[in-house]
Formats: structure tokens, sequence, C-alpha cells
């Protein structure tokens, strides 16, 4: 695990952080890879995740399946371990089979009820 800094968050993480500390202006042009000293979003994610993960799996709440919570957070792993955040699928779908139409982006955002 990378440790401390994934385990600290509060309400405010990055309050009063020093400049050096917080996320750069970039992040959103280099995404996961936009690093906070020597970590990457990416790395810090990945540690949330499991954190997330290994909480929903002690508490052991389970479906009628026998499956615990952490089947919400499955899609999320498979993206992180391809290197990639929800917002990359949007793009890609937006590029792709959206063909930039914001009613086909509605749609396709939109929650749908069980």
């Amino acid at each position: 695990p990378l440790g401390a800094p994934a385990r600290r968050g509060s309400g405010a993480a990055w309050a009063g952080a020093r400049p050096s500390t917080r996320p750069s202006s970039g992040a959103c042009l280099t995404k996961l890879a936009a690093r906070i000293r020597r970590y990457s979003l990416l790395d810090l994610a990945k540690e949330l995740l499991q954190i997330a993960w290994e909480g929903l799996r002690r508490q052991k709440a389970l479906n009628s399946q026998g499956e615990d919570e952490t089947i919400y957070l499955s899609p999320l792993k498979t993206l992180l371990f391809q290197g990639k955040c929800p917002a990359d699928v949007l793009i890609e779908k937006w590029e792709g089979e959206l063909q930039h139409d914001i009613k086909k982006l509605i749609a396709y955002s939109a929650y749908k009820l069980p």
C-alpha cells in the first residue's frame, strides 16, 4: 500500500495544503497520470479503491446471490487497472458512438431504475 497520503483524508483534504502538495491545474490534461509529490492520481485512486473494497468486504452485507457490496466497485476497479477513470469512458463514448450528440449523451448518462 502507498500508506498515509490516501488515509489522511478529511472533508477538506486539500484545505491548507502547501501548493506543492495540491494536484496541479494540469491534472485535467494529464488525468490519472497527474502527480501529488511522488504519487500519481492513479496510485492514489487504486489505494482508495482498496480501502473502500476492504471496508465493504468486512461489512459482509450480502445480497440474495451471496455477493457483498464490492460488486458496486468492480466496474471502477476494472477501469482503474486499465489506467482509466469514468470520465475517460464518457469521452470515448462522446467521440465514438454518441457522435457529439447532446441528446445521446443525456440518454446514455441518465440513471435508469433497475
